[in-house]
């Protein structure tokens, strides 16, 4: 199935071929991604109310960018951390992707575009596969939600990405420069105190890990 991908005000799309249960939706409730919704001042559009993140995993093969690609921009919030794509034109989240060249973007789903909403995307993907990183959650959280990760979706992260690998499809990527073999543009590095503020404005402590969703 391909689905069309969108930015809020729409200058920014694409899209991404994905199929069940090959393609799964995660929650990630970790503190980095909070502090990341923070950073773009979109908290109440990309977290639900336990401060969960709705990411699909996709191949890099799969996503493609048709329009837009001037107003995409990357952010890490520290030197080590996972690249964080986001539009300028109107800050909506895209994607988040290892600095490894890996077979595996981490979609947020609400750039996923159906004509039902949510209805569409809970038909092509499912109900949620997993919740984890509960320990920075906020609570009362949902029945099920792993503090941590769990075994389960260590095997299904463990199985896409030997998929990706056997299958050739890490590249092309729409984030990866095939001639040279980084990303398409330099990322903006928090400074340490950047990022500690925005862990502060999360209140999601212990601190500090990087997550990589």
């Amino acid at each position: 199935m391909i689905i069309p991908l969108q930015c809020t005000c729409g200058q920014f799309q694409g899209q991404v071929e994905v199929s069940r249960p090959l393609n799964r939706r995660f929650v990630c409730l970790c503190n980095d991604c909070q502090a990341y919704a923070h950073y773009l001042d979109r908290v109440d559009q990309m977290l639900d109310q336990n401060g969960g993140t709705d990411i699909v995993p996709v191949f890099p093969a799969r996503m493609k960018i048709t329009r837009g690609l001037e107003n995409l921009t990357v952010v890490r919030l520290s030197d080590d951390g996972i690249y964080r794509w986001y539009t300028k034109c109107c800050k909506s989240p895209i994607a988040n992707t290892p600095p490894a060249k890996l077979p595996y973007i981490g979609l947020f789903s609400q750039t996923l575009k159906f004509a039902d909403g949510k209805a569409g995307l809970e038909k092509a993907l499912g109900s949620v596969f997993a919740r984890v990183n509960g320990k920075y959650g906020i609570p009362p959280l949902p029945p099920g939600t792993a503090k941590n990760s769990t075994l389960p979706v260590a095997f299904w992260v463990s199985a896409f990405m030997a998929i990706g690998y056997l299958k050739g499809l890490r590249s092309p990527s729409p984030f990866i420069d095939s001639k040279t073999g980084k990303p398409i543009l330099e990322p903006k590095v928090l400074s340490d105190p950047e990022y500690y503020a925005l862990i502060d404005r999360t209140g999601r402590h212990p601190k500090i890990t990087h997550a990589k969703n």
